[in-house]
């Protein structure tokens, strides 16, 4: 190869070694939202459409009666209920501390009736009105006569 050659060829990444990823290894037997979700639809318990992102939205909203199990754990092996904030927080990948548990949270969850809406019992209901008009639309609104 020629100098010119080497010259444009992309410098190597710098790494800092200092500086965790997003991505480093959760505590053995800890299960990640993804790997529930996989192990869900392999057992046959969920619907193989059921989304990844599905399994992050039950992490960002546990729920209050029968929360999602996850944990929060940092590349330390330390363990939050909840995801640590602010500007000096660990960085924290989700976890469900067992497999078993987020099987067993998901079979809970099927069971239980859906929940309903609080504003649909308290708001009152309207007739509806149909539109009787011909699909037209009518520019000449000037000739219309004005009820008394």
């Amino acid at each position: 190869m020629t100098e010119t050659a080497e010259a444009q060829t992309p410098a190597q990444p710098v790494q800092a070694a200092t500086v965790p990823t997003a991505r480093f290894p959760l505590p053995t037997g800890v299960a990640t939202p993804i790997q529930l979700r996989n192990e869900l639809v392999r057992l046959g318990i969920a619907p193989a459409a059921l989304k990844p992102q599905q399994t992050y939205a039950w992490v960002k909203a546990p729920g209050k009666n029968d929360p999602f199990p996850v944990k929060w754990y940092d590349a330390e092996g330390n363990v939050y209920d909840k995801q640590p904030a602010g500007d000096n927080a660990p960085l924290t990948r989700p976890g469900i501390p067992t497999m078993q548990e987020g099987i067993d949270w998901y079979q809970r969850r099927a069971t239980r009736p859906a929940a309903t809406p609080a504003t649909a019992e308290t708001q009152p209901t309207t007739d509806v009105v149909e539109d009787e008009s011909d699909g037209t639309e009518n520019e000449e609104v000037g000739d219309l006569e004005e009820a008394e």
